[in-house]
């Protein structure tokens, strides 16, 4: 699946989660960074639906910080 069209998945699955491209993180190409900022979607002490929404799609999210999460298809 592509980057914007899974971005576009993501914000109706998951209402309020902030979204944006690499490009504006840091000019890398290729994931979204996410917000984990209110832990709604992202807690490291939880089975998160959103894992299981993104291995559907073959995209894995991961930590950055405790508030910053990068989305990566699986081939990255």
């Amino acid at each position: 699946m592509q980057r914007d069209d899974l971005m576009e998945l993501l914000k109706n699955a998951f209402p309020g989660l902030w979204l944006s491209t690499s490009e504006k993180w840091d000019g890398s190409k290729g994931f979204i960074w996410a917000s984990a900022e209110d832990d709604r979607y992202f807690s490291l002490n939880e089975d998160r639906d959103i894992d299981k929404f993104l291995t559907e799609e073959g995209w894995y999210a991961s930590f950055y910080d405790a508030g910053t999460v990068f989305i990566y298809p699986n081939d990255y």
